[in-house]
């Protein structure tokens, strides 16, 4: 599953379609809700964009979050907030696994690979600095967007 970020009057190409898979999602939506709630209008709600609703922003307020997510870029604020979060991530203790049988090959579990533990899934999502400076580019450019 993904979301398909919609641009409503996209300027050029970059504004047309943004499209991540839930793990590289979450984490920007994440980071857009921490980081910039200042130019979130009212009535908008970030923590609607982990469902597939249509909710996004207005044209003014998809370019006044493209340049505050360039300027937390610029000034650092970006990559601090993605190191706290990697070393917030790397520091949760493993999880037991069950070792469905369905994953049990060969007296193994597939999943553990025999450990009897797995990282938690908070650790699967991914996000880097990278993913925020698309995600940039595209809001400057979307026209507004909504998320689907």
């Amino acid at each position: 599953m993904g979301m398909d970020v919609i641009g409503m009057n996209p300027q050029d190409p970059a504004g047309e379609y943004f499209r991540r898979n839930v793990w590289g999602w979450r984490p920007i939506a994440a980071y857009v809700e921490t980081m910039c709630q200042s130019v979130i209008p009212d009535g908008c709600s970030v923590q609607d964009w982990h469902y597939n609703d249509g909710y996004g922003l207005p044209v003014r307020a998809a370019v006044c979050l493209a340049d505050l997510i360039d300027a937390q870029i610029q000034n650092g604020e970006a990559a601090e907030y993605i190191a706290q979060r990697d070393a917030e991530l790397a520091a949760l203790p493993d999880e037991p696994c069950e070792c469905p049988a369905h994953w049990v090959q060969n007296g193994k579990c597939r999943r553990c690979e025999g450990r009897r533990t797995v990282r938690p899934m908070d650790t699967w999502y991914v996000l880097e600095l990278e993913d925020l400076r698309d995600f940039a580019r595209f809001a400057r450019a979307s026209g507004g967007f909504k998320v689907w």
